[in-house]
């Protein structure tokens, strides 16, 4: 199987609403006018509605009732609020998936675009795409789950997802995930940052931007946590776990990690009830 055989099989690509469309493309450009795409945002009900819900939640803790995208604007900021309404639209794009659970699948991501935007933060990296990478890291498996379910139903069970699972994938199929994942990227006009992200995700000294780095740490984070939980265990599973050299390039002191995991923790929460 060919890189274009998986996206023929799937029949029609998944559109993004034009809203969403408009914000990715603005990760590429200079000038950004705000003011028409809050204008957009506001003629969507169904990411407006998503968008007042975030800008209300605790996580954000807005001093006053946040009742228009401009007022969610100052409360979120802009980065923030283009994660989310791009978010909610790739989440939103692939709604059934035979053999696969959806919600946990969504679930595994956002917890690693949460920590891919908390370590670019602290690591001060440019962070306009380390959420959005995160959350698209992986969705090649969902074509995959489209153009081929039986054959990567068995890799899904032999293997988590990682390097050994895509070298399995191409061994079987001729095409992995990341593959996939990363075609899907550059024809939803994502920027060549995160797509290079994806493609080096388990490889991140193959490609000096620093968001590579940022999602290959994310991700064992993210298993480490999920294995060991999100207390104090699973707090000291979390530094084992942080890829050193990976930590060293982007100068991240590992005493920051004790500090903020259960606040990462509750903005996840917020945001699987939000977008899941």
């Amino acid at each position: 199987m060919r890189l274009d055989d998986v996206f023929q099989q799937t029949h029609k690509l998944p559109a993004m609403p034009r809203v969403a469309q408009a914000l990715i493309d603005s990760f590429s450009a200079e000038n950004v006018d705000v003011d028409d795409l809050i204008t957009q945002i506001s003629h969507d009900q169904v990411i407006t509605a998503k968008v007042l819900r975030l800008a209300n939640s605790a996580a954000f803790g807005a001093s006053r009732r946040v009742g228009s995208v401009g007022d969610a604007l100052v409360v979120l900021g802009f980065n923030t609020m283009r994660t989310l309404v791009v978010a909610s639209a790739v989440t939103g794009a692939f709604v059934l998936i035979p053999g696969l659970d959806r919600r946990r699948f969504w679930r595994e991501s956002l917890c690693v675009a949460t920590y891919c935007q908390w370590l670019a933060d602290i690591s001060h990296s440019p962070g306009g795409l380390a959420f959005s990478t995160g959350l698209m890291h992986n969705i090649g498996e969902l074509l995959l789950h489209l153009a081929a379910p039986e054959a990567i139903a068995k890799t899904d069970k032999q293997l988590p997802a990682g390097p050994e699972r895509a070298q399995q994938q191409r061994a079987v199929l001729g095409v992995d995930y990341v593959q996939a994942g990363e075609e899907l990227a550059r024809r939803w006009n994502f920027p060549e940052e995160l797509r290079a992200a994806i493609r080096y995700q388990h490889d991140p000294e193959a490609q000096p931007h620093p968001l590579a780095d940022i999602l290959h740490s994310a991700l064992a984070l993210s298993a480490a946590v999920a294995k060991a939980g999100a207390d104090e265990s699973g707090i000291t599973a979390a530094l084992n776990a942080m890829p050193p050299e990976s930590a060293a390039r982007l100068h991240i002191p590992p005493a920051q990690l004790t500090s903020s995991l259960p606040q990462l923790q509750a903005r996840l929460s917020d945001l699987e009830e939000l977008l899941l």
